[in-house]
């Protein structure tokens, strides 16, 4: 029972220094946007350090340890304006601008509500992807797949995730049909109008390689020959990444 005490008033004592720490703290209630539409508002959320506060379980204790840090912070939320522009330039919409916000503080004054007021403006679109130099390293049908498997596709905006996915899947094919060193560039040109973009990936594939010879080493229960007959190359066959 003395401990069970003992270990109350250490917690009450904790929870008070707590609440004397978070004085003039102002809570952050919620963050809302308006003019939103072209991404998802979740991912914009948390994208930034300007969050809601944590809904702690009414069965838990918050210790000062453990306690939200979803406090308002005005450096914080000036760096997040430009972390929501950069947020939509990645996703092609390099226009895009925080036109103004509201931080409204409550009637105790001890937390605010943030609202964020988004013009997203003329995304630019995908009008054309060009493949150069990987004929004859890789086959047509491969190629055609590459765009087909990301969201890089014409007429949609143009996402920097989707440019990255499909120069990851070119490098892939070009070190799967034989060229373990080859490179990819990407180059975009605009439109004139600046709303227009042309993607295009250049490969340099490098010299055909084929592997060469196997070494195995480390091994103490298992024998050279059994794993040499669970291998899937052999020296001279054409290099290919997923083997």
């Amino acid at each position: 029972m003395r401990r069970l005490c003992a270990v109350v008033l250490l917690v009450a004592s904790l929870l008070a220094n707590s609440a004397c720490n978070e004085e003039g703290v102002v809570r952050i209630r919620s963050v809302k946007f308006d003019g939103v539409t072209a991404v998802d508002q979740d991912e914009l959320r948390s994208a930034l350090a300007t969050r809601e506060e944590s809904k702690v379980p009414l069965i838990g204790v918050r210790l000062p340890w453990t306690k939200s840090r979803n406090f308002f912070d005005r450096s914080r939320f000036d760096a997040d304006l430009k972390r929501i522009e950069a947020f939509y330039a990645d996703r092609g919409y390099p226009e895009a601008r925080v036109a103004s916000f509201d931080v409204k503080l409550n009637d105790k004054q001890d937390a605010v509500d943030v609202t964020l007021r988004i013009n997203e403006g003329t995304p630019v679109r995908v009008t054309a992807v060009n493949f150069a130099g990987f004929d004859p390293a890789i086959p047509g049908d491969h190629l055609q797949t590459l765009t087909e498997q990301t969201r890089l596709g014409i007429g949609k905006p143009r996402e920097r995730a989707a440019v990255l996915a499909v120069h990851e899947l070119a490098v892939n094919e070009l070190r799967d049909h034989g060229y373990p060193y080859a490179k990819v560039g990407t180059a975009e040109t605009l439109s004139p109008d600046g709303h227009g973009a042309t993607v295009t990936f250049t490969a340099e594939p490098g010299p055909l390689s084929h592997f060469g010879p196997i070494e195995i080493a480390g091994n103490n229960s298992i024998s050279n020959g059994v794993i040499r007959r669970h291998l899937t190359i052999k020296p001279g066959d054409l290099y290919r990444r997923r083997k």
